[in-house]
């Protein structure tokens, strides 16, 4: 239950070709039958050579083995040294059309996409450039109906305005629609504020989800500056309850004043009972706004000289 990780279980995504030793960007999706996705980008840091790829393991034992060696979704496809920014998504709805479908999106000039149709053993023989420009952050979700959205930054990076989109196939991945405007943003510079005390690597990477027992119920986040060059970042979302035909006005997912501490990183999620969950990182309890902390108190005490993650 999350109380003791074994150091043993603690593994590299097994069996990547010798031209990409490291890996990167991981993501873990459940399947509905009790399978565990693991997928990571992988590369080569040492400069020595363009190996890069995104591969994908899995368990059928609750992470005690682990396919290896892991499946090649994409190596050595694209013209670069890096796959970047991949997220995949599984259709986990039982009367979908497309039941147990995997779909992974990617960033390399534009949006690259695969899926599997035999539950990761095999993917597409090629990418296809789904929203091609100078986009980034995609993250597909799918509607219990079988559709599948692609939501992605359209003019992306550090202190830049940009908008969100989405493009949906209603045909397991056959083809995509044309891109559909969800919100427009102003991203934080990285490092947020332009530098100073923090130093770390920022983007405003986007969070989306649809209710598994209504498709047309859907939410995006974001982290935003709020048109405030350097200033303090906010999540803000936006809701559709027309299947994305239309959205609101984008509001803060925090009741904290933003202008007082900053608000980053959202993850969304969706339960049957139609309740969106939302994780964010933020400083509201730091008055020099510098730690992220949660204000609830720790589930055990730490002990004199350990930091225990909130």
């Amino acid at each position: 239950g999350g109380q003791t990780w074994p150091q043993e279980l603690q593994l590299h995504i097994p069996g990547l070709p010798t031209d990409v030793p490291n890996q990167s960007d991981p993501v873990v999706m459940a399947r509905d039958d009790g399978r565990i996705y693991a997928e990571a980008l992988g590369y080569d840091a040492s400069g020595g050579g363009n190996g890069h790829g995104i591969f994908i393991t899995w368990t059928d034992d609750n992470g005690n083995t682990w396919k290896n060696p892991s499946v090649a979704i994409t190596h050595n496809e694209t013209p670069g040294s890096l796959d970047d920014k991949d997220w995949f998504a599984i259709d986990n709805t039982p009367t979908s059309p497309y039941y147990h479908n995997m779909y992974v999106a990617w960033a390399y000039d534009g949006i690259l996409f695969k899926r599997s149709t035999d539950g990761g053993l095999t993917w597409s023989s090629s990418y296809t450039n789904i929203a091609p420009g100078y986009t980034e952050y995609p993250y597909p979700v799918v509607g219990p109906d079988g559709s599948v959205y692609v939501f992605y930054m359209d003019g992306w990076g550090g202190g830049a305005d940009g908008y969100i989109r989405y493009v949906k196939s209603t045909n397991g991945g056959d083809s995509f629609s044309a891109p559909v405007t969800v919100a427009t943003t102003s991203q934080p510079d990285s490092p947020i504020h332009g530098g100073g005390y923090d130093q770390f690597r920022f983007f405003s990477i986007i969070t989306a989800a649809i209710n598994p027992t209504n498709k047309d119920d859907m939410y995006v986040g974001w982290t935003d500056d709020n048109g405030i060059n350097d200033g303090k970042t906010d999540v803000l979302y936006v809701h559709s309850t027309d299947g994305g035909i239309t959205w609101s006005a984008p509001a803060p997912i925090s009741h904290d004043d933003p202008n007082v501490n900053d608000h980053i990183t959202p993850v969304f999620a969706m339960s049957l009972d139609g309740r969106l969950h939302a994780f964010w990182l933020d400083r509201r309890a730091d008055p020099a706004n510098k730690l992220c902390t949660d204000t609830t108190p720790p589930l055990r005490t730490e002990s004199p000289g350990s930091r225990i993650p909130r």
